[in-house]
């Protein structure tokens, strides 16, 4: 027997994976706190440049420091369990973007509840965690 062609993993059903990321965006944009905090980043970042809003991504964000992607998270005070659900979203949404993504951060309106999450899901996943707190910007990578 000759060993199978290797191939690139994809979803069972690509449109499908597209859709149930489009339904869970179209969810959280019903959500206040969301909302809210995704507005007041799409504020900061109109500063800098233009971001995009798609249907399966908060924010994507493209500037002099490369591409940029947000998920905004609706927990008004998050713990650990939905940063690391978070970053798991974030991961298959730029999955399916099909473009390169520099960096991704997860945007939270206040800071986590455990303050070892922070540096656990930057090393665990790569995803750098920021949040709005006292009129400004708060994390290990706030500039954005």
């Amino acid at each position: 027997m000759s060993p199978a062609p290797a191939t690139e993993p994809r979803p069972a059903s690509s449109e499908d994976f597209a859709a149930f990321l489009r339904a869970a965006v179209a969810a959280d944009r019903k959500q206040p706190v969301h909302e809210c905090l995704r507005h007041r980043l799409l504020a900061r970042l109109w500063e800098s440049g233009e971001p995009e809003e798609g249907s399966t991504a908060d924010i994507i964000f493209t500037g002099p420091d490369g591409t940029h992607l947000f998920e905004v998270l609706q927990a008004e005070r998050p713990a650990y369990a939905d940063l690391r659900e978070a970053a798991t979203r974030i991961a298959e949404v730029r999955y399916t973007l099909g473009r390169s993504i520099d960096r991704v951060f997860l945007v939270c309106a206040a800071a986590p509840a455990e303050h070892w999450a922070v540096e656990a899901v930057e090393g665990a996943f790569g995803a750098s965690v920021v949040w709005w707190e006292d009129g400004t910007w708060h994390g290990l990578d706030k500039t954005m």
